[in-house]
This record gives structure tokens, C-alpha cells and sequence, in this order.
């Protein structure tokens, strides 16, 4: 029978796309992947990076944490923010992301320190970004993987959406740039053993 093989393919392809085994959070109601969602991932860097359109402006929806095969991934997903202004572009906010050599972080505004679990840090900030009214889930999550330790939020203000990820220990690290729905994927390459 050709059915079992094809399910087991279709699976498997699934998988390698960056289906999330866990949920941290409840996840969108949009679909989780589509052929336009699945490019080929790139290499791990231990570089500061930044991506995303500018003067895109989008809500935060949900925050999800899995471990796969060779990677603990991360994924922001966002929904286009329905008051932008007209001639605003649609997509996924500008993004920086900034390693740090310590899980310590700084509050927005405020400029309160926060120490996360973990003994380095990757500070991910979205500009046109929030969460307000749009996201739910937790703001302090301790996912059970291999290198993430804990993610919390670090500010909400003026749309600008910032967040603190704990490590442990500190990893290389790529981005994934996702469609229908949109979407931001940190991977953190862990050790071959790990998982």
C-alpha cells in the first residue's frame, strides 16, 4: 500500500520545515506553514544580525519554544496591525538581534536590570512591533529545552516590542524569515547529543 510511505514523507517534510514539536504557548489560528513558509535554512553565526521591512508595523500573537533535531528554535509570530498607516508596508517588523555575554538585561523605560537563568543572553528587538491587546500568553516563559533557559519581555512601548532570551551555555544562532503568518524563527544550534 503507497498511502503509509506518502503519509510518512509528508511527515517528515513537516518536520524538517520547522513544524513546532512543543507549544510554550497557545498558537494562531492561521495555518503553521505553507509553500510559501518553508525556505531553506541558512548556516549558524555568532554575529549580531538584523532583518524584517521597515516601518512595517504588526501585533505580537504568540511566542512558541521547541526543541528539533540539532537546533531549540524560538518563533515570534505576528498579524499585520489593523490602525498602520495606509501607506505602511505589510510584513515582518525590522528586527535587531544583539548577543550578550550575560543573561543580564535592562528594562524599557524603566532601566531596571532583570537577570534571566542562564549564563549569556540574546537581546531580540522588534521596531513597529507590540503586544498589547494581542498577546496573551506568558511574559516570563522557562521552556523545557536544551539551550534556551527562559524568555521573558523586556519592554512595550511606542511600538517598540523587546524580549530577553536566557542561554545556556551561549550558541550560534540563525534567523528564519516566515510567511502566512508571519513570522520571526531563532534557531540555536545545540550539541550533536543534545535532545
Amino acid at each position: 500500500m503507497t498511502t503509509r510511505p506518502l503519509l510518512l514523507a509528508i511527515a517528515l517534510t513537516l518536520a524538517a520545515c520547522g513544524t513546532p514539536q512543543a507549544t510554550v504557548t497557545p498558537s494562531s489560528t492561521q495555518p503553521a506553514s505553507s509553500a510559501s513558509s518553508s525556505p531553506s535554512l541558512g548556516p549558524f553565526a555568532c554575529t549580531d544580525r538584523s532583518g524584517g521591512v521597515t516601518n512595517a508595523f504588526a501585533d505580537l500573537r504568540a511566542i512558541r519554544v521547541a526543541h528539533q533535531t540539532g537546533f531549540d528554535r524560538i518563533t515570534f509570530e505576528f498579524t499585520p496591525w489593523p490602525d498602520a498607516p495606509a501607506q505602511s508596508p505589510v510584513g515582518l517588523p525590522a528586527y535587531q538581534l544583539t548577543q550578550q555575554a550575560t543573561a543580564r538585561f535592562y528594562k524599557d523605560a524603566s532601566g531596571l536590570p532583570l537577570t534571566l537563568i542562564g549564563t549569556a543572553g540574546l537581546k531580540v528587538v522588534f521596531h513597529g512591533g507590540s503586544g498589547y491587546g494581542t498577546y496573551t500568553g506568558s511574559q516570563d516563559l522557562k521552556p523545557p529545552v536544551v539551550l534556551i533557559t527562559e524568555v521573558a519581555q523586556l519592554g512595550d512601548f511606542e511600538r517598540t516590542l523587546s524580549w530577553g532570551i536566557g542561554l545556556n551555555p551561549s550558541a550560534c544562532y540563525r534567523t528564519v524569515e516566515l510567511s502566512n503568518p508571519t513570522r520571526l524563527a531563532i534557531d540555536f544550534q545545540t550539541p550533536p547529543a543534545a535532545g
